[in-house]
């Protein structure tokens, strides 16, 4: 005999969907590790997060992800302390020398290790099998030049039904694509790398300013030439009223008139760099009348070698970063601070 429904109570409260589904059922969708016998589960549990500095990281960036290239080699040594036991690990890491985009960046770096990483896993996801993303057909034709307008298919025409306000509305939501996510390892080292040689940072850093400055050129943006007054014409007969007209009134800046021209970056690079050897810690007042720049672009130039430190004594005063900080040189604490007044009308100019 078939069950009777039962309608419910108005103020009775109902079970919501969510409550029917098992929270420990598992979706099939997600990957460990450790699934199966895989025998390099242990070297998946202790992986290394490898921190690099932007020029690394855009040399790799552009190297193709489906290929197989070793990028360098790693070194691990152990040094004895004083009691004669063995100390902390030792790193130091060498770009591989058959790669095109090493060259112009330096070899050898020194690596800092921090062991304790907590929560932090390699996560991968892919289409499932039977479903195909839309930009799967996108990339193949955007490397032989044709436009995904091509692609795109044509709509069918759908007699669309007539508006009734009195049907509920039904919002349409993009159905996603399913995803097969696996957790690929467990990070439990966390790397940061230095350059082992700061000479050769340095004069690699003054290389690129120096090649950087030679792409400067003249563009002309006006090729507009003199007027012409025709005779018989109204501005004609006005010449002699319009030859000679009173001078504009000069504008006087506040101050002293001061004129700072731009040098190239590769100049101020080297003046900078002078700098930091005299003294560790610079404000951008002092810096700014040391090298008679404005200041927009000598904190854009400032910003590729040195930082600015936010706390502790020295709190917004600048320092060159570690990699770029000679060993051999040991500058004072911080620079004496400008006691002149800053003319905020200094006037300035390009040299191009």
């Amino acid at each position: 005999m078939a069950e009777v429904p039962i309608k419910n109570e108005p103020d009775a409260p109902m079970a919501s969907g969510a409550e029917d589904d098992d929270i420990y059922e598992d979706a099939g969708d997600l990957e460990f590790y450790t699934d199966g016998n895989n025998p390099n589960a242990n070297q998946f549990a202790n992986m290394y997060l490898f921190r690099v500095g932007k020029a690394l990281y855009d040399v790799w960036s552009k190297l193709d992800d489906d290929e197989e290239i070793t990028i360098g080699h790693i070194r691990q040594w152990y040094e004895p302390l004083a009691d004669g036991s063995p100390g902390p690990p030792r790193m130091k890491f060498r770009l591989a020398d058959n790669i095109p985009g090493h060259q112009p960046i330096p070899k050898e770096y020194n690596l800092n290790i921090s062991t304790g990483v907590q929560s932090t896993y390699l996560f991968s996801e892919k289409n499932l099998d039977g479903f195909k993303s839309k930009s799967s057909d996108r990339n193949p034709a955007a490397t032989e030049g044709i436009p995904f307008s091509i692609l795109k298919p044509k709509p069918e025409k759908v007699d669309k039904p007539k508006y009734d306000k009195r049907q509920k509305f039904v919002p349409f939501y993009r159905k996603a694509i399913p995803k097969k996510t696996k957790i690929i390892g467990k990070v439990s080292y966390d790397l940061s790398c230095a350059p082992s040689n700061p000479e050769e940072q340095k004069y690699l850093l003054a290389m690129h300013a120096h090649e950087t400055g030679k792409t400067t050129k003249v563009e002309i943006i006006n090729k507009r030439q003199g007027e012409v007054i025709n005779i018989g014409t109204n501005r004609a007969a006005n010449w002699e009223t319009n030859l000679i007209k009173a001078p504009a009134k000069p504008v006087k800046a506040k101050g002293q008139d001061l004129k700072a021209a731009r040098i190239p970056e590769n100049e101020l690079l080297d003046l900078l760099f002078r700098a930091f050897e005299r003294y560790q810690y610079w404000s951008m007042k002092t810096l700014r009348h040391d090298t008679k720049q404005p200041e927009a672009y000598l904190r854009t130039t400032l910003e590729k070698i040195a930082v600015l430190n936010k706390t502790g004594r020295f709190a917004n005063l600048w320092s060159l970063r570690p990699e770029n900080v000679r060993n051999s040189a040991k500058p004072e604490e911080m620079a004496p601070e400008f006691e002149g007044e800053e003319d905020d009308d200094m006037l300035m100019e390009d040299v191009l």
